[in-house]
């Protein structure tokens, strides 16, 4: 992951093996930008970065207005 306003470079959001399709990144600062792309690692080793998510904003998913 890496911001998507700021300095810094591409920080890995997780250290321990993910085998779902999904994967909840915590610790974000509300509203902060964040972009994400997938390394798979097998016994060949990891591979290259996927295509960057492009931008997503951290929200809290919990709706807090009705309409």
């Amino acid at each position: 992951m890496a911001p998507v306003k700021g300095r810094g470079g591409w920080v890995a959001a997780n250290q321990m093996r993910v085998t779902m399709t999904e994967f909840t990144v915590t610790n974000l600062i509300q509203d902060s930008e964040w972009e994400f792309r997938a390394i798979a690692i097998n016994e060949a080793g990891p591979s290259k970065p996927s295509k960057s998510t492009g931008p997503h904003r951290v929200q809290d998913p919990v709706c807090k207005y009705s309409i």
